[in-house]
């Protein structure tokens, strides 16, 4: 199975503007992020991915995710404000 545009269902965006130096030089990042969500209930073993863009898979709940993001209990590269977002769309 192949995710196809129909699927993803559009959670928000989130907007960054951050002003620092970076190695003694100026920088400035200006982002837009759009947070989609994926509802799809496989086995791991269901699912093939990029070896070159996915290290391992660790299946946990939202919850458990959130607090594990906000606490730094494992290695991540999940913006809090994302999931966040996220959150609220499961909301509503």
């Amino acid at each position: 199975m192949q995710a196809e545009e129909k699927d993803l269902i559009y959670c928000g965006d989130r907007k960054v503007i951050w002003d620092d130096v970076f190695f003694g030089k100026p920088f400035h990042d200006r982002q837009i992020s759009r947070v989609f969500l994926l509802w799809l209930d496989r086995e791991e073993s269901e699912f093939t991915i990029q070896e070159e863009e996915v290290d391992s898979v660790l299946w946990m709940d939202f919850d458990q995710c959130c607090e594990g993001v906000q606490n730094d209990l494992f290695e991540n590269c999940i913006v809090l404000e994302e999931l966040e977002i996220i959150r609220k769309a499961l909301a509503e």
